[in-house]
Formats: structure tokens, sequence, C-alpha cells
């Protein structure tokens, strides 16, 4: 394959798009919001990327970033999209005119934080990426090599067995680490808490990000602060709970953490290691913060083509 490179990175919240430099580097970046449940207007978005006068993300390859498990080129499902009915590689180039590849977007975050990031940085050939943002995912490194055969789908354990607690997930299930410390879980959650708490204060919280939830935090003088700060207390322990299963899985390996959220409030909802070690048995790794930010499943894109094309 040759030709110039267009990357994708589409996740529960935004579709992120970006051409590159000849050496790699993030160009031109435009974000989105995504489109959930609706899979002709999630192509028809990617569609409009793409076509728009200003030329900009017109390629020869599409690289896209997907969140969910992909075979053969096919995206099998989508949960933070609420897409339970396959995508092909093939329906996409018909739609833009040019070569699409696909991969899963957390196995390509991965390419990039052991080629960019944390791999060069701290000189790990084996860490595990978790990334946290509107859902939970999770990807292995190896010996320098991103193992796609292990979906790694931890956001689907469940820590949350209480009824009265436990969020119904993307997947079906209740109780997920997802579905309970993702941005969606959070959100949910605070909503539900703070809800009653209308009740007895007659003040109204109007809840639409989940940076309104950490704002509020800040305040435990009035009663929603208060109820804010136990939340992301329980969440921090959901966490330990997740990286601890992690931990027992695939030992000391050092656990890098990407994604939105987990970038954002890396401080107040990951846990120090005395949390993790109550969850495990064997020795608790290093928890890095990725330098990458936001762009680090953008960059995976265009390496995961780059490899593709046999470049160096």
């Amino acid at each position: 394959m040759r030709g110039r490179i267009i990357g994708f990175d589409v996740g529960g919240s935004n579709i992120r798009a970006a051409n590159y430099t000849s050496d790699g580097r993030i160009c031109i970046k435009r974000i989105c919001d995504s489109v959930i449940g609706d899979k002709s207007g999630l192509l028809g978005t990617i569609r409009n990327l793409v076509k728009n006068p200003d030329n900009y993300f017109k390629g020869d390859i599409y690289s896209f970033g997907l969140p969910g498990p992909v075979h053969d080129q096919t995206l099998l499902r989508a949960p933070p999209l609420e897409l339970n009915e396959p995508i092909s590689a093939s329906e996409l180039e018909d739609l833009l005119d040019g070569t699409v590849v696909f991969n899963n977007d957390v196995n390509n975050a991965a390419l990039s934080e052991l080629n960019l990031g944390a791999g060069i940085k701290h000189d790990l050939s084996s860490f595990f990426l978790l990334t946290l943002s509107s859902g939970i995912g999770g990807a292995l490194v190896l010996n320098n090599k991103v193992c796609n055969e292990f979906p790694c789908e931890f956001g689907h354990t469940v820590v949350e067995r209480n009824e009265l607690k436990a969020n119904k997930c993307s997947c079906g299930n209740f109780g997920c680490w997802g579905g309970q410390a993702s941005g969606y879980g959070i959100l949910k959650m605070a909503q539900r808490e703070l809800g009653s708490s209308e009740i007895v204060t007659g003040r109204r919280i109007e809840l639409r990000r989940t940076e309104d939830i950490f704002q509020l935090a800040g305040d435990e003088t009035n009663r929603e602060g208060f109820i804010s700060s136990a939340l992301i207390r329980g969440i921090r322990d959901y966490n330990a709970q997740g990286i601890g299963n992690i931990v027992n899985v695939f030992g000391e390996i050092p656990i890098v953490i990407m994604g939105g959220l987990g970038l954002n409030q890396f401080e107040r909802i990951i846990p120090g290691k005395e949390d993790i070690a109550r969850y495990t048995i064997n020795p608790v790794p290093n928890v890095l913060r990725s330098e990458l930010g936001d762009d680090g499943g953008l960059l995976g894109a265009y390496i995961y083509a780059r490899g593709l094309r046999n470049e160096p």
C-alpha cells in the first residue's frame, strides 16, 4: 500500500481525524461528536469529514481505530457506540474511495505508546496500556509487540454487585468496571446520587459532563460536594479492583494510563500501590501516566498503517 495516510480514532464521545507530516507527526486534526446507535449515521459522519471541500482529510489509506473487537478487517460490535451489527472495511472503502484498514482503538494507542511514549522514555519493552475515557479498555505489550490476540477486556469484569449501585454496562451486564468507573459510569452514578440530593436541598444540579462532578467535589461544605467527593473515592476503589485484576493476570509489568478521564483526573482516580495491593496477591507494578495526551490513538493509526506498508 502506498499513498497519503489519514487516521481516525473513533470513540463513544468523539470522532477524531488527522492528517500527518511525512515523518508521522499530526499536522491537522479535527474532532466531532460521535454517533451513537446509528450505523448509517456514523458512516455518514466519517464520509462528510473526508469529503469536506477543504480536502484536508482526503487520502489514499484510511486507518481506523475502533472501540470493539476487530477480526478480518471487520468491526464485530462496538458497545460504546451501541452498535451490535458488524461494519466491514470494504463498506467504508465504497464511501471513501480509498483503502481502509481497521484496528482496535486501544491496540492503536498501544502502538503509539510503544514507539513514541513510555516504550521510549521509560525504555519499556513490556507494559499494559489502560485507557480510562467514555469506556475502559486495555492492551498488552510484550517484548516490543502489541498482543492483538489478547482482547484484554478488563473493563467488563464485575466490580460492583450491589444491585442498588450497579450500573447497566454497554455490554448488557450490570456492575462492570467500565459501567462504574468510565466517564459514562461516573456521570450515571452522579445523576442518581445527586438526584436524591435535590429532594433534600431543593437545589437542582445540572450534570452533563464528568468534569461537573469533579468541580462539585472541590467543596465539601455543601451536600452536593460531599456526595461527589464520596463518589470519587468509590471510583478510585473500583479502579483499584480493576487494576488489581490486571496485576493478578499479568504480574509486575508496568501499567500506563491513557484516555481523557485517566489523564485529566489521574491524581484523583488512580489508586496508589497500597490500595491496589488489597486486590492482588502479586507485587504491584508502577502505574505511569502517558505523555501522549489525546493523540495516542491518532498517532497509533498512522503507525499501524505505516506498518502495513512495510515502512520502517
